[in-house]
């Protein structure tokens, strides 16, 4: 899980987290404005989402405050990804993503520019891990 303002920047070398891999980023939860999160909210909030009544720029709104990602197929071409939104530990959206691998890119519509962030670095931590 990871949370859903969160924007993934550099993967962390040596760690894993919700996204596959734990990420440096910006935290976009107000008003879409980028700013730097300190090492341990990233670490601990950012990545790994439920951050509500834990961090001070989490919206408080019913908006989603985490969201998860699986592979449920992966053809030599294309991966399918599903992805679950959560608010409070209770789902709240959830749909599949079709990523091209020869393109390295989504195809087809994509929900959200936040979504479509924590989705690719979700898919490049995947990758990552099965080309060991």
């Amino acid at each position: 899980m990871a949370c859903p303002y969160f924007d993934p920047g550099e993967r962390l070398p040596g760690s894993s987290g919700s996204l596959g891999d734990l990420y440096t980023g910006l935290c976009r939860a107000e008003d879409g404005c980028a700013r730097q999160p300190d090492d341990r909210t990233v670490a601990d909030r950012c990545n790994l989402g439920y951050a509500r009544g834990h961090c001070a720029h989490f919206p408080g709104n019913g908006a989603a405050d985490s969201v998860r990602f699986s592979v449920s197929k992966h053809e030599p071409a294309a991966i399918r990804i599903l992805y679950s939104m959560e608010c409070d530990h209770r789902p709240l959206a959830n749909g599949a993503l079709d990523y091209s691998v020869p393109a390295g890119a989504f195809r087809g519509p994509v929900p959200e520019g936040s979504l479509e962030r924590l989705a690719t670095a979700y898919v490049r931590s995947y990758l990552r891990r099965i080309a060991r």
